[in-house]
């Protein structure tokens, strides 16, 4: 068997699509960057419910564009550092994924928020909670100075004893739950979207409890910046009112290049995409960030919530290409393309250790088998 990158956008499909409307009439070309301070490496992912978590870079693309400045990133992988280096004047814009919270107000603005979550309380497996009041007591791990460290108190307000370990502020919402996973804590929070993004590296831990509900997300702005707030939050009205962030696209290369972004479709697993630490690592994730880099672009990933809409994503313009160790087969060559094969590979019927007496594919008939998907 062999597998291949699969793409419908990038060989088949010509080029028409959101992509060809005119630029934003009102841009007006300045020479000055609008200066964004982000995460050392943002992750433009879309996860499970293909909630757009990193669409701040997309968000503040099109933003930078509608104004005529060329966009500047200023990264920094500490939480706190990020707000200092905002307040002291070393970028107008913050795009960390930051949870609004009232201590936040008070030395920063922020535009309309573009994403509403629950954090959850992320512990073992086999921990027996089924609800809040179940973990009185507990260690639970967070970043110093995190919104999920501000909803802990809250909690401990309303009566529930914790004790809350306060990890350093350069420290990972990942590197928390890994402290859970292996012992160090015994639970950690973790807000849904990213904790669906990255479970399946942790399959030890789950989401036990919710610890607080509809959590706003938005783009910080310096807060001597009032119009560019005022600005920003128009943006994100006007983005909102003409359409949803999912766009569909079925353009080829050129429509690509035109739009900065290859779209990714894959499953969470080690051999194609996952998230550590902040990073973002796979095999096929390497080999299309490649290509995107060659053809400067920013690659995104896409992971549908079953296997099985992969290709469905795909021919409805969810996605570019789909990367995600795809075995190609006579009926999959009806409906896309393949590229060139990158790896050749043996299928095996897997059974339990005291099967013994399974040697021959013949000797499952009758057995209804669990599929495995490629």
């Amino acid at each position: 068997m062999v597998l291949s990158i699969v793409t419908v956008g990038l060989l088949t499909l010509g080029g028409c699509g959101p992509a060809d409307r005119p630029p934003d009439a009102r841009a007006t070309p300045s020479a000055e960057p609008l200066r964004v301070i982000t995460p050392l490496e943002p992750v433009p992912f879309r996860p499970r419910e293909a909630a757009a978590v990193g669409a701040e870079l997309e968000i503040i693309d099109g933003f930078a564009r509608e104004l005529g400045r060329p966009l500047e990133r200023v990264p920094e992988d500490d939480a706190a550092v990020r707000i200092e280096r905002l307040l002291a004047g070393e970028a107008e814009l913050l795009a960390a994924s930051l949870t609004v919270t009232d201590a936040r107000r008070e030395v920063l603005r922020f535009a309309e928020p573009h994403l509403y979550t629950d954090e959850l309380l992320v512990a073992g497996r086999d921990e027996d909670v089924d609800r809040l009041a179940d973990v009185a007591g507990w260690t639970v791990c967070v970043r110093a100075g995190s919104s999920y460290a501000e909803s802990l108190d809250a909690l401990e307000a309303d009566g529930l004893e914790l004790d809350v370990v306060q990890l350093p502020t350069n420290r990972s919402t990942e590197a928390a739950l890994e402290a859970v996973a292996d012992g160090r804590c015994r639970a950690t929070v973790a807000d849904r979207y990213l904790w669906n993004a990255v479970a399946a590296g942790f399959p030890g831990l789950r989401a036990a409890a919710v610890v607080a509900e509809d959590r706003p997300i938005a783009i910080a702005v310096r807060p001597d910046l009032a119009g560019l707030q005022r600005r920003l939050t128009e943006h994100l009205t006007a983005r909102a009112l003409t359409g949803s962030r999912e766009h569909t696209y079925t353009d080829d290369l050129p429509g690509l290049k035109r739009r900065g972004r290859l779209r990714m479709l894959t499953r969470n697993t080690a051999a194609n995409y996952f998230l550590h630490r902040g990073r973002q690592y796979g095999f096929e994730y390497e080999l299309l960030r490649r290509f995107a880099d060659e053809h400067g672009l920013v690659l995104e990933v896409a992971v549908p919530p079953d296997h099985e809409l992969l290709e469905r994503w795909l021919l409805e313009g969810r996605g570019d290409v789909i990367a995600a160790q795809w075995t190609i087969t006579d009926d999959r060559r009806r409906r896309v393309r393949f590229t060139r094969p990158h790896l050749r590979v043996d299928q095996v019927v897997a059974v339990r250790e005291d099967e013994a007496g399974v040697v021959d594919p013949t000797d499952l008939t009758g057995r209804k088998p669990m599929m495995a998907f490629r």
